[in-house]
């Protein structure tokens, strides 16, 4: 009998410290190495008059220091990730929900690329399934507003 209550409260233990470890809040503003320029591209779903959707890119690039580099670092700095038990073997992005996304790049060997929807709170870091807080796309939504309103002034690249 005691070897079972053993048994049953050491895996409980171990589903409690894994819950932990996955659902422990991880700071954004973490991913990226802030000394580097960070690419930002914007693709959007658009709709013609003939009512086929087309793709639509911009890309931007924060160089390190600016201000708009700064305020990018800001925003990231107020948002969460974390992993859960239904991103563990999960890919990131396999396409968009929504109107539109964001993917971040750091531009340097090795730097991390992050992926933000719209209509998901499933985010991709390095192509790998995470969570941006934990009720539905409410803090995509929030991140991707917060971006555009940054990138909105600035010239795409060609």
């Amino acid at each position: 009998m005691k070897n079972s209550k053993a048994g049953v409260v050491f895996l409980l233990v171990v589903v409690l410290a894994a819950t932990g470890f996955l659902y422990w809040p991880r700071p954004m503003e973490g991913l990226i190495r802030w000394e580097n320029p960070v690419q930002a591209i914007h693709l959007s779903m658009q709709t013609r008059q003939d009512m086929t959707a087309t793709l639509g890119t911009r890309s931007f690039v924060l160089e390190a220091g600016s201000a708009e580099h700064q305020a990018l670092r800001a925003l990231f700095s107020s948002f969460r990730w974390h992993r859960g038990f239904d991103t563990l073997f999960r890919d990131g992005m396999t396409g968009f929900q929504g109107m539109s996304a964001l993917q971040f790049q750091e531009m340097s060997p090795g730097g991390t690329m992050l992926e933000v929807a719209e209509g998901t709170g499933i985010i991709s870091i390095d192509g790998k399934a995470a969570k941006i807080g934990y009720l539905g796309s409410g803090d995509a939504k929030k991140l991707l507003a917060g971006a555009l309103e940054i990138l909105a002034p600035l010239t795409p690249e060609e």
